[in-house]
This record gives structure tokens, C-alpha cells and sequence, in this order.
């Protein structure tokens, strides 16, 4: 297991908030790499206002106390006509006890179906109803009569596209032909009387919680089936769960679960009529593992969620570049930069070094630090630092800074140095700054100047450099433990820029400069956004965090983004201007979030951290995401891993821009002149002076204080220049002095006049 959180900051991020529950706790760090994210309801959640996030992939657990107590939660957006599969499992309550689940639509109020009890085993179970408005979905759990406690229920959900559906292959009445489990949600029938047996299969590992939920009335005819099911262990025999509620609602749920699997291997899922009066024989059901749908679509024993390749058959889930993407359905097998040729094709990466919308074979991440900027990514489990495109977020070079397990144990974040020669790299481990050259050799320590000193520097995260060129780095623990603290372009400390805890800031994360000169800093330990003016002085903070804020950057939108690491806010913080809290966007199956930054296309990279090792022999590990780099919609959705299986942190942008005018000195005529980008007429160094403002400049204006661009006549000359004697064009344009394009342009412009002069036209 790769836990890289900072070896204290948990436990200083956690210290003294007292025993909240909270989705996702850290007790969750404690599970096997199987387990998926359980969350455990946040008090209060009483209403739809209140009620705890439950993201795709996740359970949740609860009890109801004291009565009448109701506790409610949200599903992220979901669509008209998506299907809501829910089983809330009382399975710390007494046999008498009987727990209501109540499904509300987006408004809150809109009901969309309700069980009491109907369930297995003291059970409620809302299977197959369509949802009837866009967005989130919610769970009201409560106990039914609210005349009594519920301890211990747990909750398991999922809320599928009903197009995402196939229905079973015939024979499949024992467990040899049973039925690859190829869609999310499996459609069947068990006639009553007629012997009818249906077997599906699947692979799990050990200690993976199984949960089936099903429905038993699928066309809505007013009839349901009486279908049990059972969960059958690897011999297709023994019995490791079963379900058979024997109801005849309209609206009948079943559910069977939740087991822990006992080994590796492939199980069962068996259907077989009830022999009750139901007279129906349809049903259909979803699988969960760990909380994730389970379903493989390309037959291989390796759930989608999971499979490197999900669409081309591939057990032995081989990828030899190690880019997330199996060798089987991989265009570039041996290039972890590329999964297709794309135009520059394999082991060379399309990028766009010069801007002009057309990929620059050959050049990549070195050109693109001169021209239009990289993305610097620490990578801690490989100990280097990556360097990603900002366009897109596609991987440039996994290598950017090879791998040095000697001087980067925990690598943070990188930046360019204040002398644009070098990378500047944090490192929570080595409790220093290191520095390395643009070819990635390394330097030695930068900061503090000298080499450790653990009482000015000791687990360092976040990194900025002012204007005047200091490094203000945050520093998360010994003698100078909470401080941010400054850094001469040398690396010499000159002390601390914010002062030990001002502020209420404790385990600085990262450091932001906002336009206005306003200084933001996340504090991991007292959970919020510290702003600061720019001598250093606390003037408020952003408090709505849960569990510890990591990144922040400001949009082209003009919000500010905080990426929330863990708990139940874990993923993207959204926030005006004035610090107000605007939203939250969860990421699904991602936790531990460290880096984020607003990528040219408008979408966000994100970095997360790897919490789980991939299991070996079959590979499974259905739960969380490996941490990696992804891009992510404004919306939260994510739309493609760049970088996995690895434990990826800030996101710093880079570029060589010697003047500091935005563009990169490989593409700046002027790169030491940050008000022009060409030498123009007069040259790098000289303002192009142009009085009249008209667009012309003043060393080939014929009319100076006049426009000369109009002419209303259509004869090629100025209308203020016609009529009347033409004032000569005032030398020295170029201030100061005359530049080099005078001399030849002067003549240019006299012998034009004369010419006028002489022909007589006015």
C-alpha cells in the first residue's frame, strides 16, 4: 500500500477536532486494498440541505438515534430516467426493529419510491425506480414509526442509465455455463414450476464486500416475481448469502449481501423462483463490489472498473510502459507517453512548442519551457518530477527530473528558480529545497542556503516566488512548524514572511499570490484558506473545509479552487473572489487529492495520491482509483486518467520568460523587453511612439496630431493632409532617440512629400 500523506500531517490535521464522523474517515486507510470507501453519515444530515454526500463507488454507514431521527443522503447529479437501486441493511437492529428508506427526487420533495422492511432479513430495498428529475438523488433512512432506535444500518446504491442493460443467455442452470456479468445492470426470469435456474459469475478477491441488489418487477406490469437469490462461493455450492423477501408488491426489492469474499477466485450469483404465489418471472439486478458496479464487458474476469484494456479480452492485464493503458488495446506499448501514434507517432509526444495549433515533432518539453510553458508534477512514488502540457494535460516526459530516491524521498512541488536556470523541488523528507538543472542533474540544496537546518525548515510543502524573486516556502513542522518562511534569490533565509500561526494558520500546504498582492495559504491543520495582505498581515480566512485544503489557484472565471484532500468535502472547493463559498465538486472514486490547475482547454488537472498497491495474481481492485494526474470537467466529472498508479502532487506551472511578459523567450523578439515582443521600427528596448494615437508610428506619419487613415476621396492620401503644406514628421518616434529604422524611413517619407508637392495634388 503507497499511503504518501505527510508522515505527521494526518495525525496534526485530524488532532483535536474530537470524534466527528465523517465520509470517507481515516479508518478507511486502515482497510485492505480491496475495501472500497464507506461513509460514515456527518451529523447533522436531517434534510436534504444537510444530508452527507455518497459519490459513485462509496456505501454508507449510520444508525438512527435518538428517535425520531432521519438521516438524509445525496448521489451526485444523476439524469431523467436513470435507474435507483438502494438497499439499506439494518444489520445491527433487532429482528422487530423496521427500518424505512424513502428515495427523493432533486427538489427534495418529489417522492420516487419508498420500502419499508420489504426487504431480507429486516431489510428496505428501492430497486429499479426511475429517477424523475435531473440532478442529485436522496436517501431518507429513518425508522418506520420513528418510535425507535436503529443502530448500525448501512446503505449500499447505485444509479445506472437504464440503456445500460443486457439480459441472460439460456442454458445457464448451473454454475459451468453461468453468465459473464457484461453490463451494469443484468436482466433474467424464473418461471415458477418450470425448474428454471439462472447462474451468473464473477471474480473477486480476498476481503471484497459483495452486495446484490435486485429488482423484482422490471416491466412495471403491477406484478413482481418471487425470485431468490444467492451468492454462491467459488465451488458454485456453498451458499455465502442469500435473499428472498417472498413479497408480492408492486414495487418488491430484493437484496443479498453483504458478504466479505473469503479468497480469490471466481463466484456465483444464483436465481431461482421463490415458489411463492407470484405469478411474474422477470427480474433484474445490479452487482456492487466494494461500492463500484461490477460488470465486464469484455468477458476476461476483469471487472471494467478495473481493466486496463475493458474492451479487448486481456487476464493478464500486461502493460509494459506502465501508462495505465494494457498492452492489448495500447497503440504504443512501449511509450508511457502515448497510448496512439497521434501525428508525431510513438515515443514522441505531439506537442505544440510554437502555439500555432499544429504539433512540433521532434520538440517537446524542453522546447515547450522556452515557449509556451510546461506543467511540473512531482511524482512520489517514483521519486522525479514529470513535466505535463498545460493545453491538455498530456504527458511531455515522465523524467523531466529522473529519478533520485537519494534527494527526492517525497518530492512536494517543483518551480523554476528565480534564475531561470534551474527547478526548485520541496521535499517533505529531505526537509529542504533542491535544485536541479534544466536537464535534470542535480545541484545540491538550495534552501536553506548551507544545507538542512531543522530549525528554519522542516517538512516543506507549498512554494511561491515573489516578484523581487524570494521563495516563500511552507513550513509544516519543528522548531519553525507552522510559519511560512523567505528565502533570498540565493537560498539564504531571511526569515519568516508569515509569522508562526498567524492567523490561526497551522501546517501550511501550499502558498498562492492573488493579483491584488493578497497572499492565500492553505493550512492543512486548522482546515481552511488563510488570506493575507502583501507585508504578511492575517486579514481572514476561508473556513469551510472538513478536512485539509491542499492547492490553490485562481480561474480564468475569477474563482478561487481548493483542492479539499480527504473527508467528506474531499475534491474540488469552489469560492468567489471575496472568499465566499461557492461549490463542491466531488471527483468520483479519487481520494487523497494534492494538485490542481485550470488546463488552456478549460478543463482542470487534478493530482491525487495513491492509496491502494494494485493486487497481484488477478489484479483486482475494484474501490479507489489509484492516485495519478487527471483531467477533470468544471463540472467534477472525470474525463481521462493522464498519469496513474502513482502518487502525484502539486501542479506548478513553468516558463523561461526573462522579462516577465507572459511570453516564453524561444518565442519573445524582445526577451529582455517585457513591453514588446518585436523590435518593431525601433528596436528591442525602444517604445514605438505613435502621438496621435492612429495606429501609426510617428517617425512615417504624415499627419501628425491627424488620422491619417482616413480618406474619404479614395485618392490614397490622408484627408488631413490635403490642401495645406505637410508639417514634416516629428524625429525621434523611438524614445529616447532616434532608433535604427529612422534613417531609412525619413528619406522615404520627404521624397513622398515632394512628390505630392510637384505634381500638385492636393
Amino acid at each position: 500500500m503507497t499511503l504518501m500523506t505527510r508522515s505527521s500531517r494526518t495525525s496534526r490535521a485530524i488532532r483535536g477536532r474530537g470524534m466527528i464522523a465523517v465520509c470517507s474517515t481515516l479508518s478507511i486507510l486502515l482497510l485492505l486494498p480491496t475495501m472500497g470507501p464507506q461513509c460514515i453519515e456527518s451529523e447533522p444530515n436531517d434534510d436534504v440541505l444537510t444530508a452527507s454526500l455518497l459519490r459513485d463507488g462509496e456505501s454508507a454507514a449510520g444508525d438512527i438515534s435518538p428517535s425520531p431521527d432521519h438521516d438524509f443522503y445525496r448521489t451526485r447529479p444523476a439524469a431523467i430516467n436513470d435507474l435507483v437501486f438502494a438497499w439499506a441493511d439494518s444489520v445491527g437492529c433487532a429482528p422487530s426493529d423496521t427500518i424505512n428508506l424513502e428515495v427523493w427526487a432533486a427538489d427534495g420533495t418529489t417522492l420516487i419510491e419508498s420500502d419499508s422492511n420489504d426487504g431480507p432479513f429486516a431489510s428496505a430495498v428501492v430497486a429499479g425506480a426511475i429517477n424523475l428529475q435531473s440532478g442529485p438523488v436522496f436517501f431518507e433512512v429513518s425508522e418506520d414509526g420513528d418510535n425507535s432506535d436503529l443502530n448500525d444500518y448501512e446503505i449500499y446504491f447505485a444509479v445506472v442509465d437504464a440503456a445500460q442493460s443486457t439480459s441472460e443467455v439460456e442454458a445457464n442452470n448451473i454454475a459451468a455455463t453461468a453468465n459473464i456479468i457484461s453490463a451494469p445492470i443484468m436482466n433474467g426470469s424464473v418461471v415458477n414450476g418450470s425448474g428454471d435456474i439462472d447462474f451468473y459469475q464473477f471474480r473477486g478477491t480476498a476481503g471484497a464486500i459483495v452486495s446484490v441488489i435486485v429488482d423484482l418487477n422490471p416491466d412495471d406490469d403491477g406484478t413482481s416475481a418471487d425470485a431468490e437469490v444467492q451468492i454462491r462461493s467459488t465451488d458454485g455450492v456453498t451458499i455465502l448469502a442469500t435473499g428472498d423477501n417472498g413479497n408480492s408488491s408492486p414495487t418488491a426489492g430484493d437484496a443479498a449481501g453483504v458478504v466479505a469474499l473469503p479468497a480469490d477466485g471466481t463466484y456465483f450469483i444464483r436465481f431461482v423462483h421463490g415458489g411463492g404465489a407470484a405469478t411474474d418471472s422477470d427480474y433484474r439486478f445490479v452487482l456492487l463490489v466494494n461500492g463500484v458496479l461490477y460488470f465486464d464487458t469484455d468477458g476476461d474476469g476483469i471487472p471494467d472498473a478495473d481493466d486496463n484494456c475493458p474492451l479487448i479480452s486481456n487476464l493478464a492485464q500486461l502493460d509494459s510502459d506502465g501508462d495505465g493503458a494494457g498492452d492489448s488495446c495500447d497503440g504504443c506499448p512501449a511509450d508511457a507517453i502515448k497510448t496512439a501514434p497521434g501525428i508525431c507517432g510513438c515515443a514522441m509526444p505531439d506537442a505544440d512548442v510554437d502555439a500555432d495549433a499544429t504539433p512540433d515533432c521532434g520538440q517537446g518539453a524542453d522546447q515547450m519551457l522556452l515557449t509556451t510553458g510546461i506543467l511540473l508534477v512531482p511524482d512520489m512514488t517514483n521519486h522525479r518530477v514529470m513535466a505535463l502540457d498545460p493545453e491538455d494535460g498530456k504527458l511531455l516526459d515522465a523524467d523531466f527530473i529522473p529519478s533520485d530516491p537519494a534527494n527526492l524521498p517525497q518530492p512536494h512541488a517543483a518551480l523554476l528558480g528565480p534564475d531561470q536556470n534551474s527547478i526548485l523541488v520541496s521535499d517533505q523528507a529531505a526537509n529542504v529545497v533542491q535544485r536541479f538543472d534544466l536537464n535534470g542533474n542535480y545541484l545540491g540544496v538550495f534552501a536553506p542556503a548551507g544545507g538542512p537546518n531543522p530549525a528554519i525548515m522542516q517538512q516543506p510543502m507549498g512554494m511561491v516566488l515573489r516578484a523581487n524573486g524570494n521563495l516563500l516556502v511552507g513550513i509544516g513542522n519543528g522548531a519553525n512548524a507552522d510559519a511560512v518562511a523567505e528565502f533570498d534569490p540565493s537560498g539564504v533565509h531571511v526569515g519568516n514572511f508569515i509569522a508562526a500561526g498567524a492567523g490561526g494558520l497551522v501546517d501550511p500546504a501550499d502558498i498562492h499570490i492573488r493579483a491584488s498582492g493578497n497572499i492565500l495559504v492553505s493550512g492543512g491543520g486548522s482546515s481552511a484558506v488563510h488570506e493575507y495582505d502583501s507585508s504578511g498581515a492575517f486579514i481572514a480566512a476561508f473556513d469551510v473545509f472538513t478536512g485539509v485544503p491542499m492547492q490553490i489557484i485562481e480561474t480564468s472565471d475569477d474563482r478561487v479552487v481548493v483542492m479539499e484532500q480527504l473527508l467528506s468535502n474531499r475534491g474540488i472547493m469552489e469560492f468567489l473572489p471575496s472568499g465566499a463559498f461557492l461549490s463542491h465538486l466531488p471527483v468520483e472514486r479519487l481520494m487523497f487529492f494534492a494538485g490542481v490547475f485550470e488546463l488552456r482547454n478549460g478543463n482542470l488537472l487534478v493530482s491525487s495520491q495513491s492509496i491502494m498497491a494494485t493486487e497481484t495474481g488477478t489484479n483486482i481492485v475494484t474501490g479507489l482509483r489509484p492516485g495519478g494526474v487527471f483531467e477533470v470537467a468544471r463540472s467534477g466529472e472525470l474525463l481521462h486518467t493522464e498519469v496513474s498508479s502513482m502518487s502525484a502532487q502539486f501542479i506548478e506551472f513553468a516558463l523561461i520568460d526573462s522579462d516577465g511578459d507572459g511570453t516564453g523567450d524561444g518565442l519573445d523578439g524582445c526577451p529582455a523587453d517585457a513591453a514588446k515582443t518585436s523590435p518593431g521600427l525601433c528596436g528591442c528596448g525602444v517604445p514605438e511612439g505613435d502621438a496621435d494615437a492612429d495606429g501609426v508610428c510617428d517617425v512615417i506619419d504624415i499627419c501628425p496630431g491627424g488620422d491619417d487613415s482616413v480618406d474619404n476621396n479614395g485618392n490614397s492620401i490622408p484627408d488631413c493632409a490635403e490642401g495645406f503644406p505637410l508639417p514634416l514628421p516629428t524625429p525621434g518616434c523611438c524614445a529616447p532617440g532616434v532608433g535604427p529604422m529612422v534613417g531609412f524611413l525619413m528619406p522615404l517619407c520627404l521624397l513622398g512629400m515632394r512628390r505630392r508637392m510637384k505634381s500638385g495634388r492636393r
